[in-house]
């Protein structure tokens, strides 16, 4: 039977879901997002019923009538509890109350820029305020940041701009200079992030980013600030005003190509398993594998380069989920790469999440170490043929591996993070957890042969988190290895390397960065001569709003509070000193907003000299109409 122990850790795993306003085809496609959801966490199919407005009564958000078999009458009245909050109107929070509102009405804006012909008078009633002002959405002059063959960026910040729009008329002229760069492209796309909601009277404030996007040549990005009056009985709240905080955007020559291009099938396309099994998916393998073999849902596996083969070509090891084999492809002379699992003896079944390939017993050609339901180390012993070395069944579900020389000895050591183990609860406290599975540093002593010398070197303190990634680097200039630790829902490490001896210096030198680390990345990004570090988090629209409530963890510590916004603000960009202190830029470098921010990298992907930041984000999606 499913215990209320289960049903906690499963609902608590979703942390927090938000529920727009919709139609129809928004309510089937949420009602697939989410019972793919309970049934791999609970084992059991719930159907959830949106409030999307229309007939639906808010009431409807609750269990069926029937409950579920095999759950226990607790656990369900205690899950009926929980998604009852997914409607804010029952606790009353104004803040996303009037979000879901201003939703409605910037999907008129949406249709106003790309299409201002196909709204009616009566609809322009419905969403502007007669008194409404605005200066130009898109300045008049802007100012050139970057340009090169393939691309263009300007700026205009602060927008200082004497002529301005007012009334509905106003704001249909100021929308179309706004999309006329970007009328007419073809699958243009407008994505809106509303980040604060400040009521005040008879006004509410908020803070929202506009971004287009699509494969057109010309991509927006700005920051507004509105100005609304408050909604009244079923009436939507009306625009007041708009002020533009900053304005930028990209162009390209319409007959340039792209920077890049998609080549996977390129690449790949010829492989056996390319069209059998990559193709199909997460969700088509999920419905044909037991999950006890540990196949996922999350995408958190990983990838490595390296030369295997010894022809001077990076070849390209893929982590696969259980129940899937792992896949080595080898790069040919001509761009394409040819499979090779089986025959190198690396198409492991087991549930994998990261690999490393790299010389670790120093003879001349690349080994592999493979982290998932154990630590594996396989040898390279030429001519495409692996064994293992070394296998470390105690260090189970290691989300990523780095490796360094930490102790000078000429082999690299290794670093295994961690996030999970069959022992871990969920986080606790959600926004400073400090009990999770132990990372795990492994000296080598040669012959492929590793210790754990964790405890002994000074790593485990703070090293109860969890852990998503980890990257080394000299950041103090002295000649050896520090250790920077990312982890999730909370505090993050920096390791300093005294001698071989490490001290978790976070803290002290400003970098301990209280979020949702993902991913790590280090560079001298201001050429300074000291490498400065980028952390991938959790940028988080409802976050921030709520966070920001007076009803929000209301009784609790204000530094609480305070750790709590800064969870959802997203990246944080650390500038290095040069003295051994760090000074957080994230926000006048204005690269906090990465969205559900995974892996980052420093780059210079543009071969201009300065090193640019590329950041994966994205969450759990499906095959459905609306998917973009």
């Amino acid at each position: 039977m499913l215990t209320d122990d289960h049903l906690e850790a499963a609902i608590g795993s979703l942390r927090t879901l938000r529920i727009e306003p919709c139609g129809g085809q928004r309510h089937e496609s949420m009602t697939r997002f989410l019972t793919p959801i309970f049934r791999c966490s609970l084992g059991v199919t719930l159907v959830v019923l949106v409030s999307c407005g229309g007939d639906r009564d808010p009431e409807e958000l609750a269990l069926p009538h029937e409950e579920p078999s095999g759950v226990s009458s607790s656990a369900s009245q205690r899950l009926a509890q929980r998604l009852k909050k997914l409607n804010p109107a029952d606790d009353e929070w104004e803040s996303e109350i009037f979000s879901t509102q201003a939703a409605e009405q910037l999907e008129v804006i949406e249709h106003l820029i790309l299409q201002p012909e196909s709204i009616d008078q009566e609809t322009l009633l419905a969403l502007v305020d007669e008194r409404f002002s605005c200066a130009p959405l898109r300045p008049s002059e802007l100012l050139l940041d970057h340009e090169s063959e393939n691309l263009s960026v300007h700026h205009a910040s602060p927008v200082v701009d004497g002529k301005s729009w007012r009334g509905r008329a106003g704001l249909v002229r100021a929308l179309e200079e706004l999309g006329e760069p970007i009328r007419g492209s073809e699958d243009v796309h407008i994505k809106w992030k509303l980040y604060r909601v400040e009521p005040d009277g008879e006004t509410v404030h908020t803070d929202l980013y506009y971004q287009t996007y699509g494969p057109g040549a010309v991509h927006q990005f700005a920051n507004w600030s509105c100005l609304w009056s408050p909604a009244r009985g079923d009436a939507l709240p009306k625009l007041l005003s708009i002020e533009t905080n900053s304005y930028s955007e990209t162009s390209r020559p319409a007959q340039k190509r792209r920077l890049f291009h998609d080549a996977t099938q390129a690449v790949l396309g010829e492989t056996p398993s390319y069209e059998g099994e990559v193709l199909p998916g997460l969700n088509h393998w999920r419905g044909l594998l037991d999950r006890t073999l540990g196949v996922t849902i999350d995408g958190h596996q990983g990838l490595a380069l390296g030369d295997l083969d010894g022809d001077q070509l990076e070849d390209l090891y893929v982590c696969r989920g259980g129940g899937l084999p792992n896949r080595l492809y080898l790069r040919l002379s001509d761009g394409r790469c040819r499979e090779a699992s089986k025959e190198a003896g690396l198409d492991v079944l087991d549930l994998s999440r990261s690999a490393l390939i790299l010389d670790f017993d120093a003879d001349g050609d690349q080994d592999l170490v493979l982290a998932g339901n154990s630590l594996t180390v396989f040898a390279n012993e030429g001519d495409m043929r692996f064994r293992v070395a070394g296998r470390y069944p105690a260090i189970s579900n290691a989300m990523s591996l780095c490796a360094a020389d930490f102790d000078g000895d000429g082999d690299l050591d290794l670093y295994a993070c961690r996030y999970t183990s069959p022992e871990t609860g969920s986080p606790q406290p959600y926004h400073d957890a400090n009990n999770g599975p132990a990372n795990v540093l492994l000296r080598n002593d040669g012959r492929l042969r590793f210790t754990d010398v964790t405890v002994k070197q000074g790593m485990d303190t703070g090293n109860r988190r969890f852990s998503y990634a980890a990257s080394w680097e000299d950041y103090d200039n002295d000649g050896d290895q520090d250790l920077y630790v990312a982890n999730d829902y909370g505090r993050n490490n920096l390791y300093r390397n005294d001698g071989g001896s490490f001290v978790d210096v976070a803290a002290e030198v400003g970098v301990q960065d209280i979020s949702a680390g993902m991913g790590v990345t280090w560079a001298d990004y201001d050429r300074n001569g000291a490498m400065d570090v980028y952390v991938s988090n959790m940028f988080s629209s409802a976050g921030n709003r709520v966070t920001f409530q007076r009803n929000f963890q209301e009784g609790v510590d204000e530094s609480a509070r305070v750790d709590f916004q800064r969870h959802a603000r997203g990246n944080s960009l650390f500038e290095n000193s040069g003295d051994g202190s760090f000074q957080d830029v994230s926000q006048a470098r204005a690269v906090t907003m990465g969205r559900w921010a995974w892996g980052s990298l420093f780059a210079d992907l543009n071969s201009d000299g300065f090193e640019d930041l590329y950041v994966a984000n994205g969450f759990l999606t499906n095959e459905i109409s609306t998917d973009l």
